[in-house]
């Protein structure tokens, strides 16, 4: 809880804001999930290189599981490092520990953040820093300090910031600093040609590098950060600020407005803003395509891709109109028929399949996911467009192939810009527009053959996150990448690897053979929400011993007669003490 009791009289008397468990937050009261009694978590700062060896010991309760996702690090050769639950490993169970070791790559602001269900947004998160020897901007700044690193969820000297987004709705925000412009160096890790601009706008997983020049006249000056789309004048009005003080100065007055009003903190009117919020780019709205990479620069582990694609998938994107299973019964309450008061909800689907996580990670696990059960657009009737379909969606590769996507945001049922994070390579950003306020596949594809998509291909900017325009596209993810190497699949996870997945019984006891006990049906249950309590279950398992007893005469076992199943499934702990947080 931010402002718990840990904090007796903060912010009234200063010194306890400082007390040892005190989690200020922006000193409103609010249940969190915190890292080591930090908010945000410990920031971890290595050199490129570095061998990065964190053990994650799991103290939620209610059997809630995790997992921590290294955003931006590539895991050549350790992809069961990457940390998805059910792709590259098994959950962290409560009350169990896991230990992530992998090397520090790419160079650049990235950030660790917890995989699993709305943990990072309730606090499951923090910086990650790799700083390189031979940075190509190293030239451009004097300060680079981990204290200024920004994560979002002296004078005439240069000061190189690390803005970081750890959003989880669709809230961009616009970050400015008064009366300074921003010199943008990096995105995602990667180094740009340096771009001057006065405010930019961050999506959720994006990262931005900027030099911010203190060659004002020495004050104190608000750094700002307003939120759009659901943070939006027409929502909540997210905003919040804090104070760039230049040395010497006391914290009064500030240069210009103390308590902006949020219309003022959207940048600068007439000033130019990166990364715009779903508008068409021109000379003041600069999108990332505009970025470049410098000359000679690649990550060591990026191939140049030269000449045409081996592949290209148009991947479709929206909240569409059908009846997912999960909240919608087609004959009982279908989403035609609900309000939107009451509970009527849209499906958020890729070319109109719905992803279901498979019940053991893919990585090491494939065998043990039936794979009838992993799908994508191709193995469905384009006639049953309008009907409700899920799998483990997945595109089929080859090896050392060079893929093209193109994301397309529909647009048809929400005014919202989505951005798409690619875990373990970079990608090329290549082509991004806004058609329309909404837009179909057989346009884009229509406009792909026609060559009216544009594509640059001349040093393109190098990202891992991108943001897709509501009725437009970004190609390929704006995406060029190759997929596979011999290097990055030659090595196999640890012996002792957790596994996990589903199981069934050994089958009837024979002991109960004798009784006149018969089911009409074999029933099976699907767990999608755990909505009672503890009490709960221990009542209901109270009641139903006491209907055995009376309808059968049936008693419990002594405990010295159950029989237990070793070779279940392995939850174990995989250890290694040299680092915990």
């Amino acid at each position: 809880m931010t402002m718990s009791k840990a904090c007796f009289d903060c912010p009234r008397n200063l010194t306890d804001c400082f007390r040892p468990h005190c989690i200020t937050g922006d000193g409103v009261e609010r249940a969190l999930l915190s890292v080591n009694r930090q908010l945000s978590g410990p920031g971890i700062h290595v050199c490129e290189g570095d061998t990065v060896i964190a053990e994650v010991h799991n103290f939620m309760e209610m059997g809630e599981g995790t997992s921590v996702h290294w955003h931006g690090m590539h895991q050549v050769g350790t992809q069961h490092m990457d940390g998805v639950s059910m792709v590259t490993q098994c959950p962290i169970n409560a009350h169990s520990s896991f230990t992530y070791r992998f090397a520090a790559s790419p160079a650049g602001t990235h950030y660790w953040h917890s995989h699993s269900g709305l943990q990072r947004s309730e606090g499951i998160f923090g910086p990650l820093v790799v700083r390189q020897v031979a940075d190509p901007h190293a030239g451009l700044y004097d300060t680079d300090q981990p204290e200024h690193t920004l994560l979002l969820s002296d004078c005439g000297l240069r000061h190189r910031v690390r803005v970081i987004s750890n959003a989880i709705l669709n809230c961009p925000f616009v970050l400015s600093v008064a009366n300074h412009s921003l010199l943008v160096i990096a995105t995602d890790g990667a180094p740009v040609v340096p771009i001057e601009v006065d405010s930019l706008i961050i999506y959720a997983g994006e990262r931005f590098d900027f030099v911010l020049t203190a060659d004002r006249p020495p004050g104190n000056y608000l750094l700002m950060v307003a939120g759009l789309a659901d943070c939006d004048s027409r929502f909540t009005m997210a905003r919040q600020s804090a104070i760039v003080s230049y040395a010497g100065i006391d914290e009064t007055p500030l240069q210009g407005a103390g308590n902006p009003a949020y219309s003022d903190m959207l940048g600068r009117p007439g000033g130019r803003q990166l990364n715009p919020f779903n508008r068409a780019p021109d000379a003041n709205h600069i999108d990332v395509t505009s970025l470049r990479t410098p000359a000679g620069w690649a990550p060591a582990d990026q191939l140049t891709v030269d000449g045409p694609v081996d592949a290209k998938f148009y991947l479709a994107f929206d909240f569409e109109v059908v009846n997912n299973s999960r909240y919608h019964h087609p004959a009982y309450y279908p989403i035609s028929a609900v309000r939107k008061s009451d509970g009527h909800l849209y499906t958020p689907q890729i070319n109109n399949v719905a992803l279901h996580m498979p019940p053991a990670p893919l990585l090491y696990q494939f065998d043990d996911v039936l794979q009838s059960h992993i799908c994508n657009n191709t193995d469905f009737d384009p006639s049953l467009e309008t009907e409700f379909k899920a799998c483990h969606h997945a595109l089929r590769l080859g090896v050392n192939k060079t893929v093209e996507l193109v994301l397309i945001d529909k647009g048809f049922t929400f005014d919202a810009s989505h951005p798409f994070h690619l875990h373990g390579h970079y990608f090329r950003v290549i082509g991004m527009e806004k058609l329309g306020k909404n837009v179909s596949v057989a346009e884009v594809k229509r406009r792909d053959s026609a060559g009216l998509l544009r594509r640059n291909l001349d040093r393109p900017v190098m990202k891992d996150t991108v943001i897709v325009p509501d009725g437009g596209y970004t190609i390929g993810m704006g995406l060029l990448l190759l997929v596979g190497d011999a290097a990055s699949w030659s090595a196999g996870v640890p012996a002792n690897f957790p596994r996990c997945g589903s199981w069934k019984g050994p089958g009837p006891d024979r002991r109960w053979q004798q009784r006149e006990l018969r089911l009409a049906e074999t029933h099976r249950l699907h767990m999608t929400a755990l909505g009672l309590a503890a009490a709960g279950a221990v009542l209901l398992a109270a009641l139903l011993s006491v209907f055995l007893t009376r309808r059968f005469g049936l008693r419990s076992n002594p405990v010295q007669n159950i029989e237990t199943v070793s070779e279940a499934v392995s939850y174990g702990s995989l250890k290694a003490p040299q680092l915990t947080f």
